[in-house]
């Protein structure tokens, strides 16, 4: 059994047995798990006792370190949108104080959500910002084959890349 686990673990990146030997989470790996991914760690160079005692990583490591805020807005559903309006067109968004505000409307009118994104996004976050506030980034109504796969989606305009349509199914753009 465990030569079997240990062939399966083999084949996980090595990005994913860090995180599983950082957090040591018992409710997601067993416990018979974690001699093994130290001993595969080991041997492609990953400094283990560095790994181990880092710990497990944050929240705000994972998500919030780093991010600049492109819009405040004071209601929860309409940062929503903005966020899938951003995700549409490929750029990750994050909402803070977003349970806040919806806990509390009238603290969410005072301190209101920010919507904030990557540095090296930015640039194009307020350009999709930009186009969904002017009303440019609309789907058209009839749907239409992709030139690359050929499938039948609705195609929109890029807010990013304006002027171009984009298949939601294999992310062809085209003019």
């Amino acid at each position: 059994m465990s030569d079997d686990l240990a062939a399966r673990l083999e084949e996980l990146p090595t990005e994913e047995l860090v995180r599983a030997l950082r957090d040591r989470n018992p409710e997601e790996w067993r416990l018979e798990v974690f001699p093994i991914v130290e001993r595969i760690l080991a041997a492609r160079g990953v400094d283990v006792e560095g790994v181990k005692a880092a710990g497990p990583e944050t929240p705000s490591e994972l998500r919030y370190d780093g991010l600049v805020r492109i819009a405040t807005l004071s209601d929860p559903i309409a940062a929503n949108l903005c966020k899938m309006g951003l995700a549409e067109a490929g750029i990750e968004a994050f909402l803070s104080t977003e349970f806040l505000a919806g806990a509390s409307p009238p603290l969410g009118l005072t301190i209101g959500i920010d919507v904030m994104v990557h540095p090296s996004q930015e640039e194009a976050a307020r350009a999709v910002l930009a186009e969904l506030e002017s009303g440019a980034a609309a789907l058209p109504a009839d749907p239409e084959p992709c030139p690359k796969c050929g499938a039948l989606v609705e195609l929109g305009t890029g807010p990013a890349r304006s002027g171009q349509s984009r298949c939601t199914q294999c992310g062809h753009t085209w003019p």
